[in-house]
């Protein structure tokens, strides 16, 4: 079992580093063509859509889930109804992105570029992004990870390709992200558009039924506010920086370090995507032994980004003076290393956040990423004022911890995890290899080297002592054939 979880996870990064690794490629040849500002739009852009995100799907994802999982028996039906009132919805859901940008953007994007613009964000909005969406989730719930592989891949590299082309060559700026954004969505929704509509015959029924969507979506919305938590950690901080005049230069620089950070929560995040479906499998199952082997993977995950994150941590002074050859770029690499260490809370976050979604309690998920969500928002609103745009890598540092560990302890959470996770020393671990990683970042090469070849010496002996008896528990289960 453990292998095909890394053997998936690590084709999953693959596939998206397929894209990763073209954009590293082409970084040090467009740089030289983008200014601060550049980067700065695009933040705001994504900022913008991450406020508006969480009412695209009005919290009903979670529901193609639970009814995959639960209900073999009607899921089609109930699919079709969820697809037909979501692209309804859509509509209305573009109005109020469309609305939000131009409050936003509208002194920083020229008026003669707003149509152009407006087309590539609005087109995938209300037609591709709904069916790239549940085909990929359709896919990945059934196991079958190999297609979404390579629809990654493939829409990633020619993404890629789309940014080097618009912004190198046309010298387009910003407007060729727009441009590869759009392409990668296109690519996408052809091959799920096959899955959804061809393969598995799922049609949206616009006759749905009220009743029904009406009763469905009692239990959905409790979701929209978890949802906007994704928003008010990860994006919410851009936008405040604008309202609080900070400089469009120091907004972009921020965004340099949170998106380097994000290179590495790629393989976190494929890990996820491996794992979830598992994790409610088991949970469906009941099995006494499920739990166990529930923390098992989980402590396994762990290991493996809070090492990874460490290591590098330390080189981010090394990758950002090779990716980003601008003087003006290659200085906020400091302010990585916490984005980076903060995104090792996911393994905690999920062994919570799964059992308590497969449950439906979606009121009591709230206690963890809304809280967790506005603590970012009121420790920004005093604090960059004060110390500036620094001040947000360590509120979202922070609300990260929170909304990773909080879930053990909060009530009407923690009746769900049976068994003890030890939260409080992966806690601790998390925060010392933070502060160790912010001071080792400085040190000369070779010091590094050293550093970097004892932690994998440690690893090995760790392996060998502890780590051994985790793989044998974790290999004990199987994926069903019915679904891998």
């Amino acid at each position: 079992m453990l292998k095909f979880i890394l053997r998936e996870s690590i084709l999953y990064t693959l596939a998206n580093y397929t894209a990763v690794i073209a954009n590293l490629f082409i970084t040090p040849l467009i740089t030289p063509m983008l200014q601060p500002e550049d980067y700065a739009i695009l933040a705001l852009f994504h900022a913008v859509g991450g406020a508006i995100s969480p009412l695209g799907n009005l919290g009903l994802i979670f529901l193609f889930q639970t009814s995959f999982f639960k209900d073999k028996e009607n899921w089609k039906s109930r699919w079709k109804d969820y697809l037909g009132f979501l692209h309804v919805y859509r509509i209305l859901y573009m109005l109020m992105i469309v609305g939000a940008l131009i409050a936003v953007l509208h002194n920083d994007i020229p008026r003669e570029n707003w149509l152009e613009v407006g087309l590539l964000i609005i087109i995938p909005i209300v037609f591709l992004d709904m069916v790239r969406v549940i085909g990929m989730r359709l896919c990945q719930w059934q196991h079958n990870h190999r297609k979404v592989h390579i629809t990654t891949a493939v829409s990633g590299l020619s993404a890629a390709l789309v940014s080097l082309y618009t912004i190198r060559y046309l010298n387009m700026g910003y407007i060729g992200w727009f441009y590869s954004l759009f392409t990668a969505a296109f690519i996408q929704f052809i091959f799920y558009a096959y899955i959804l509509f061809v393969k598995e015959k799922l049609y949206p029924n616009f006759y749905f039924p009220i009743r029904f969507m009406r009763e469905r979506l009692k239990v959905a919305l409790p979701m929209v506010p978890h949802q906007s938590s994704a928003f008010l950690l990860d994006t919410s901080d851009r936008l405040m920086m604008k309202f609080m005049n900070v400089s469009m230069s120091n907004i972009g620089l921020y965004s340099i370090a949170y998106s380097f950070g994000l290179y590495f929560n790629n393989f976190n995040g494929q890990i996820t995507t491996v794992l979830s479906p598992i994790y409610f499998q088991i949970h469906g199952e009941n099995k006494p032994e499920g739990p166990g082997i529930i923390r098992g993977m989980t402590w396994i995950w762990l290991a493996i980004v809070l090492v990874g994150g460490f290591l590098l941590s330390i080189w981010t002074k090394e990758l950002f003076h090779f990716l980003y050859r601008n003087d003006e770029l290659n200085v906020a690499y400091p302010y990585s290393i916490f984005i980076i260490m903060a995104l090792c809370y996911k393994p905690m976050y999920s062994a919570c956040m799964n059992k308590v979604i497969f449950e439906e309690k979606t009121k009591a998920m709230l206690k963890i990423s809304l809280v967790g969500g506005i603590i970012n928002v009121i420790l920004n609103l005093i604090l960059i004022p004060i110390y500036g745009f620094e001040a947000a890598i360590f509120t979202t540092f922070f609300s990260y911890m929170y909304i990773g560990f909080s879930g053990f302890y909060l009530k009407g959470v923690k009746e769900h995890i049976t068994l003890n996770y030890r939260p409080m020393l992966a806690l601790s671990a998390i925060i010392g290899a933070s502060f160790l990683a912010y001071y080792c970042v400085e040190l000369a090469m070779w010091y590094k080297v050293g550093i970097s070849v004892l932690v994998v010496m440690f690893c090995v002996v760790a392996y060998f002592k502890k780590g051994r008896q985790l793989v044998k528990l974790v290999n004990s289960y199987k994926v069903r054939p019915d679904q891998a």
